[in-house]
């Protein structure tokens, strides 16, 4: 990360929070939003997603960024099991399962026992068909990269026999900040990678392109390599085409830094490819943060100062000039929140609205699953339909259809309702935006105040972290076997009776898998819009109690004082200078070049 930046930054916050304590007593209500900031900030993490074909070397670059064989780098594929790597003091290994079992956490480990242990949890050979259940896998590792802000995410392979897990794979990626494709140099791009990134493209905000296993060419084959894998990439989108590609050895790589030898480090091409990463931790995703954190600081000093201030005025007016200003300022306030209660009203109308189109939606699915399973149902029988094993070889095509197929519409159906509640939740959270301005404008202005313009809402769409789900799809038909009499009727009359055993089967079995993702996407439309709920009632909430309390404490100080008012006068001036050098150090931090 920019540690300049970051530094400063918190020494501001630091600035900042003494500042705002300092404001009179009650009214100190920002010191621990500010100190949150501060964790917020010490907390900043880069995610980068690893992608890669079977067998291209993935496992080993990861290894080479950490200095250590920690992924297994097996000849089998692993599960659709998600690794995540981040920083600590000591290796750790913590499993987190499907069911409600608690976290196992896996401490005192080498980098020997670490790998032994993740080969029983996310290989197919270790783990066949995930019978342990688990949910993802996360690593605690002392490596530089990782201590830089660092958080890797290793994912399946795409493109293997398991094709439900590049879909799973691509739900995944909208909640990373970037990542990294590795391919190699036999073929350097296949066509289900150009498929892949063709995908990808649309899913994430920075790529970049790792051609690997480099010290199996040449160095006229390497570059022949490497002009054809830009030329396939110069085809696709802005994204794909600006992305940087490296050419490197991770294999010699691991082994250089395994040796402590900086120079095969280099020679490897990891050195560049390292220092690319690293540079963008800083340009990119601290920057981001920095003025965010710093944005959001400014904010409550600014309402600190509002609060100051109305004190202040509040000790140069008559007492009864001032009871007639919070009079009319208690007026807006009734109006706010008569406001708020219409607002809540027409969010939970828009929350119906959502839901009944997850109902079109799963409905439709139906419909869509039922004629795309039946249609391999009939392929099977008008082939096979005179041997006994044709419903046996029908519920299998079925099965193998049922994972990709209801992975890619879960994709599909997570996207379209992100789509409505993100363009739902924006309009709302304008409007709470504004009814928050409201009130603070209404306090300034009762007070002959400059306007106070409070930052808008936190960003209703930010997740902290990358998820990835889970699902365990049904795919057992449970047909019952032919019974006896089948085989003695005619061929026709048996394919229809063993067509209807299969139709019903696939109805049932589409019921299941339909209403397993339709409960899923439902209980996350009512996060996202009982989050939002709570975030307008809270957000208001401390507005108008913040107001009132100002209002309040205005009132009882200027009844308390006598004709002279200087002491107090100078004190409050004291803290509203004190928090115009705090704000101009925040804002400070911003007009640094990163």
């Amino acid at each position: 990360m920019d540690v300049d930046r970051v530094s400063l930054l918190e020494r501001a916050l630091v600035e900042a929070e003494a500042a705002v304590s300092a404001v009179p007593s009650g009214l100190a209500s920002g010191t621990g939003e500010l100190e949150a900031l501060r964790d917020r900030l010490r907390q900043g993490r880069f995610h980068l997603a690893v992608l890669g074909q079977f067998k291209r070397g993935k496992s080993t670059l990861v290894n080479a960024l950490l200095g250590e064989p920690l992924l297994p780098a097996s000849v089998l594929p692993v599960t659709a099991i998600p690794t995540y790597l981040r920083a600590a003091s000591h290796r750790a290994v913590l499993v987190s399962y499907l069911d409600d079992r608690p976290v196992t956490r896996h401490d005192g480990l080498t980098a020997t026992s670490m790998q032994e242990l993740l080969v029983g949890l996310v290989t197919e050979e270790g783990n066949p068909h995930n019978k342990l259940g688990i949910s993802s896998v996360e690593l605690e590792h002392p490596a530089e990269f990782l201590r830089r802000g660092a958080v890797l995410i290793d994912t399946p392979g795409i493109g293997s026999t398991l094709s439900h897990n590049t879909e799973a794979t691509l739900r995944f990626l909208p909640h990373c900040d970037g990542a990294i494709l590795v391919v190699s140099a036999d073929p350097p791009l296949t066509a289900a990678e150009a498929e892949f990134l063709g995908k990808v493209e649309a899913r994430v905000a920075r790529l970049f392109v790792v051609l690997n296993k480099i010290d199996y060419l040449d160095p006229g084959d390497l570059e022949a390599a490497r002009e054809f894998l830009i030329s396939k990439l110069a085809g696709g989108s802005e994204l794909v085409r600006n992305a940087p590609v490296f050419a490197v050895s991770a294999r010699a790589g691991l082994l250089a830094r395994l040796a402590d030898d900086p120079v095969g480090w280099r020679d490897s091409g990891m050195a560049n490819l390292e220092q690319c990463l690293s540079a963008f931790l800083v340009e990119g995703k601290a920057a981001a943060l920095v003025t965010a954190i710093a944005g959001k600081a400014v904010t409550l000093v600014d309402q600190a100062m509002l609060q100051t201030s109305m004190l202040g005025r509040s000790l140069q007016m008559p007492l009864e000039d001032l009871e007639q200003r919070l009079a009319m300022l208690e007026e807006s306030l009734c109006r706010a929140e008569v406001e708020r209660r219409t607002a809540i009203d027409v969010l939970d109308g828009d929350f119906r609205r959502a839901t009944e189109y997850l109902e079109a939606q799963a409905e439709s699915l139906r419909s869509k699953a039922r004629q795309e399973l039946m249609q391999r149902v009939e392929a099977v029988l008008a082939d096979d339909s005179h041997t006994p094993d044709a419903e046996r070889q029908a519920e299998e095509a079925v099965s193998q259809a049922i994972p990709a197929m209801f992975e890619r519409e879960l994709g599909r159906m997570s996207d379209d309702l992100s789509r409505l509640s993100a363009g739902l939740i924006a309009g709302h959270q304008a409007k709470l935006d504004d009814l928050i301005r409201s009130v603070y404008t209404a306090a300034a202005e009762a007070f002959d105040l400059a306007p106070f313009r409070p930052a808008p809402a936190e960003d209703f769409g930010i997740r902290q972290q990358p998820y990835w789900v889970k699902y365990d799809w049904n795919v057992t038909l449970g047909v019952v076997s032919p019974q006896a009499i089948d085989r003695l009727l005619p061929a026709p009359l048996r394919r229809e009776r063993v067509r209807r055993r299969l139709e019903a089967s696939v109805d049932a079995l589409v019921i299941r898998n339909v209403e397993n993702l339709r409960w899923a996407a439902l209980q996350g439309l009512q996060r996202v819009f009982q989050r939002f709920r709570l975030l307008h009632r809270d957000q208001l909430e401390k507005a108008f109690t913040a107001t009132r309390t100002t209002a309040e404490q205005a009132r009882r100080l200027r009844a308390s004082v006598a004709e002279s008012a200087d002491e107090q006068l100078a004190a409050i001036g004291a803290v509203e200078e004190q928090l115009r050098l705090a704000r101009g150090r925040v804002e400070a931090v911003t007009e640094c070049s990163p």
